[in-house]
């Protein structure tokens, strides 16, 4: 089965789906460590997580 395949499976299931978001692959392994079928992050809260952008933004 593919990742793509998984992920549908998940999203298919009835119910609400609680996903925990992450920024950085430190996070990711702990939520699967942890037990949760996905996460999900954004192009900003990774971005905004490197020190080079919060340099910029300060």
């Amino acid at each position: 089965m593919t990742a793509g395949q998984k992920l549908r499976q998940i999203l298919d299931q009835p119910g609400i789906l609680v996903l925990p978001g992450v920024y950085d692959c430190i996070g990711a392994k702990i939520v699967e460590q942890v037990g949760f079928p996905a996460a999900f992050t954004s192009g900003f809260g990774i971005s905004a997580s490197t020190p080079a952008v919060q340099i910029m933004v300060s």
